[in-house]
């Protein structure tokens, strides 16, 4: 992976993480209900492991959010590549500068 994309897995574990507090919720509550064991979402938030897109699809909703604003988020956090302005529209369909 590059370092753009290691950087990118682990703001979205980061923001996954921030995602899960800001609800109220454990890692083990939302762990249980998508249907993976407690240890590897831990694993997956820290940035250890790459969190595969199912499971992160199925977090997201558990969480309320969609997917789509949820790595639009993740993006902004990145950044854009250099040189390159970032602009994207989210879920709402209001265009976002970076």
């Amino acid at each position: 992976m590059t370092d753009r994309g290691d950087r990118f897995n682990t703001i979205v574990g980061e923001k996954l993480e921030e995602l899960i507090r800001s609800k109220g919720r454990s890692r083990r509550s939302v762990a249980l209900e998508i249907g993976i064991d407690p240890v590897t979402l831990m694993n997956y938030v820290r940035g250890t492991r790459q969190i595969p897109v199912p499971v992160l699809v199925d977090a997201c909703e558990n969480l309320g959010v969609t997917p789509y604003d949820f790595f639009i988020q993740c993006y902004f956090e990145l950044g854009a590549p250099a040189g390159e302005p970032a602009q994207v529209q989210s879920s709402a369909g209001q265009s976002q500068s970076m």
